[in-house]
């Protein structure tokens, strides 16, 4: 009989233990309001990883970006899956196929929930100050990916001309002291030309 009680004792013991770590583990899940079952670790790991989720029917597809807060919100729909990157612990780039070459970009700002307007052809980011360079019909335009009150700075150069500018650009960099560094093909000759500029606003 000792013994008995001493297995139920056990097992009680276990089961609370069992119960106890069941909800310690539960308190750390993230709750999306649009999912309430409550994800495992793992899970939540998986979204901070990749915190995007993009489902395709009838011929769009809707894209949902995980906030580091737990929030899931609507980010964008398009005709085709678009190709989704992490491109610093912050921003997310979400980049829609218009042909080739030709897409958009527009970004996600994983703290703040804000989304951008769409960018056409997108040459390089700035993830320090958040500035985009983008293509324009015949000049490159850096805007503030996130602030579209602030007017766009306007490059122009003698570019060589071509079906799209991003024929034109094959290089384009920002760098960590203000610098925007392009390289591109000036003329009816297609010289290669490389140029900078500070960028303030």
């Amino acid at each position: 009989m000792k013994n008995i009680a001493l297995v139920g004792v056990l097992f009680v013991l276990a089961l609370w233990f069992n119960c106890a770590k069941g909800k310690a583990i539960g308190n750390k899940n993230i709750t999306h309001p649009s999912e309430p079952v409550s994800q495992s670790s793992g899970a939540i790991e998986d979204s901070l990883k990749n915190p995007y989720d993009t489902k395709c029917a009838d011929g769009e597809c809707s894209t949902f970006v995980f906030l580091k807060n737990g929030t899931r919100i609507f980010a964008t729909e398009y005709s085709k899956e678009p190709s989704c990157r992490l491109v610093s612990q912050n921003l997310l780039k979400i980049l829609m196929s218009c042909g080739s070459p030709c897409n958009y970009t527009l970004f996600v700002n994983l703290t703040s929930g804000a989304i951008s307007i769409p960018f056409f052809m997108a040459l390089a980011i700035d993830t320090l100050h958040e500035y985009v360079a983008f293509c324009d019909t015949s000049k490159i335009k850096i805007a503030a990916i996130f602030d579209s009150a602030k007017a766009p700075i306007a490059i122009n150069r003698p570019f060589s001309q071509t079906a799209t500018m991003s024929s034109v650009v094959d290089t384009a960099i920002f760098r960590n002291n203000g610098l925007f560094v392009f390289h591109y093909y000036a003329g009816k000759d297609f010289v290669g030309t490389w140029d900078s500029l500070e960028i303030t606003f």
